[in-house]
């Protein structure tokens, strides 16, 4: 018998032994889904110029993101950021539309039984912005553009700048000053235009109402009027 009592002392242990497992624990369901403050589908408008921007995602669980349908090449989203107990940032980017279409792709977020849409849709440019040739159109019945011998510059001076073509070979100089430097599109300005023949003045508007229709990192389009605009290179 003393051969067995080992045997005997395991199996009376065992059942102690498995009723130590524990089951494994499940994720704690979401009470709330929330995207930009938002609890229901909604669409973003992005500028045709594109944009860098952030998703805030408030919820009290575990959550995912995923694409409906083919992820687009012109938008790209980073890693999340955790901001707080329940919080994070999402970074995404829209690259600029330089096509005659708009377009849209959607994102979904999901957390347990939560689900929120965000669909992102991107304009157009105007049709204005297609052109990428500096230069004064349709000013005084003319276009003024930097080809041949014409020479452009620019002249940055405190909170404002000088956009120049000179023309050597009549000794011309047309001039669109007084431009503020920190332009946001869509917004109205107003600056002054000159043209200057062999060193006297031949035209000078001291305030023309214009509208910046885009500012890129190097062209801005400003427009007087439908057949009158400007291009100008900083």
């Amino acid at each position: 018998m003393r051969f067995y009592r080992p045997v005997l002392l395991i199996l009376l242990l065992l059942p102690v032994c498995c009723c130590r497992h524990k089951e494994p624990t499940q994720e704690p369901e979401a009470d709330y889904l929330l995207i930009d403050r938002q609890v229901t589908d909604f669409t973003r408008s992005i500028s045709p110029d594109g944009v860098e921007s952030s998703f805030t995602i408030s919820c009290d669980a575990e959550w995912e993101l995923s694409f409906p349908e083919e992820p687009v090449p012109w938008m790209t989203v980073g890693e999340s950021e955790k901001t707080g107990k329940n919080s994070w940032t999402l970074p995404y980017a829209v690259s600029s539309n330089e096509s005659i279409y708009p377009r849209n792709t959607k994102l979904v977020f999901k957390a347990g039984e939560h689900s929120i849409q965000v669909t992102m849709e991107q304009g157009v440019p105007d049709p204005l912005t297609l052109n990428k040739v500096p230069g004064f159109y349709g000013v005084e019945g003319v276009n003024v553009l930097p080809t041949g011998t014409r020479q452009s510059s620019s002249l940055h001076y405190g909170n404002y700048w000088t956009y120049r073509i000179l023309d050597p070979s009549s000794l011309t100089v047309h001039a669109l000053g007084g431009i503020p430097w920190d332009l946001a599109s869509g917004s109205p300005i107003s600056v002054s235009y000159k043209t200057v023949r062999q060193g006297m003045e031949e035209s000078y508007e001291p305030a023309v109402d214009v509208e910046v229709v885009r500012v890129t990192g190097t062209l801005v389009w400003l427009r007087k009027s439908e057949s009158e605009y400007f291009i100008i290179e900083r």
